[in-house]
């Protein structure tokens, strides 16, 4: 009997979950109006236009950005069906859900009449990638990722550009710095591209990957380093700081900045390219690197540091803090 009762109390044990993927400064899909990102560059706002009821996409300008020229706040419509966005210094990035085939060229053309900032070049790729992939109807068609560049007069390569990733692999966050773009995937996958859009390194990420977030030169990748959490709840995360113009690793090494029980529920760059995260518990932390004359490309390791403690901030047990950005020291 002792065994029979030591037997079942093993067998209804069950560790907590895993962490899902999530986009920092995000509100949940779902939501007639979602914020897909809001960081140093501004806010990108996906919302239904009450007229024709398709959605449109919002893009406000942050006036310390330090875009050249002042910005005006853009709009285009969205008929790929964003679930991901992320701004940079060049260009936002943004990503669908696993896509369906569509029936022909002509609707693919109606369908895509709203996205006037589409080039020829750019109509004319989407076209062939959906093409190559009707062959296999039975599967799920990979996550269609977007670029939209801010400048977009010139040379082909400062124009928009779209890239279908293979059958079945779902983007499940994006970034995008100075010249780079970059995309999480299903299958535990970094993409890296250039911001004209060449595929660039694609890296193999340790772990289930949790988010990805970006600034100037640097990306960085959080994730999984467990098949489980610790039995309070603590999620084992790792984290990786890569070059995201040629792939190479910066720093890499455990996420120990997550408080005991808690989850990861923001990360971002400093004004000065320092990785920081914030967890459930509210605590800021920053991973500090040496100083260097060039904060944003400097090739230096580091360890993590608690910055701030929001606790003793909170006017009730409630309240919970919405990060966009760490500037000047002050969250």
């Amino acid at each position: 009997d002792m065994d029979d009762r030591h037997h079942n109390n093993v067998s209804n044990f069950s560790l907590p979950p895993l962490q899902p993927a999530f986009a920092p400064s995000s509100t949940p899909i779902g939501e007639p109006r979602r914020i897909l990102c809001w960081n140093h560059i501004g806010v990108v706002t996906l919302r239904e236009d009450p007229d024709t009821g398709n959605n449109l996409v919002d893009i406000a300008f942050l006036e310390a950005a330090g875009l050249t020229s002042g910005k005006r706040p853009i709009s285009f419509t969205d008929n790929i069906g964003f679930i991901v966005g992320a701004l940079g210094e060049q260009g936002g990035m943004f990503a669908s859900d696993l896509m369906e085939d569509d029936d022909d060229d002509e609707d693919f053309d109606e369908e895509f009449d709203g996205l006037g900032i589409m080039s020829d070049m750019t109509r004319s790729a989407v076209k062939k990638a959906k093409r190559k992939k009707r062959g296999d109807a039975d599967s799920a068609k990979g996550s269609t990722v977007y670029f939209y560049r801010f400048e977009t007069f010139g040379k082909v390569a400062d124009k928009d550009w779209v890239v279908a990733l293979p059958d079945g692999e779902r983007v499940l966050g994006c970034a995008t710095g100075r010249e780079w773009g970059a995309v999480i995937t299903s299958r535990r996958l970094l993409r890296l591209f250039t911001t004209a859009g060449i595929q660039g390194p694609v890296i193999w990420i340790p772990g289930e990957p949790v988010t990805v977030v970006g600034r100037g030169r640097f990306v960085a990748v959080v994730y999984h380093r467990s098949l489980s959490p610790m039995q309070d709840g603590t999620q084992l995360l790792g984290y990786s700081l890569i070059d995201g113009i040629n792939g190479n690793t910066i720093a890499a090494g455990e996420l120990s900045s997550i408080s005991p029980g808690a989850s990861l529920t923001w990360a971002g760059f400093t004004d000065v390219c320092a990785l920081s995260v914030m967890d459930s518990d509210g605590m800021l932390s920053m991973l500090a690197r040496s100083p260097s004359s060039d904060n944003c490309s400097s090739d230096t390791m580091g360890h993590w540091i608690p910055m701030l403690d929001t606790v003793g901030l909170k006017k009730s047990t409630s309240d919970s803090f919405w990060p966009v950005e760490v500037y000047g020291g002050k969250l």
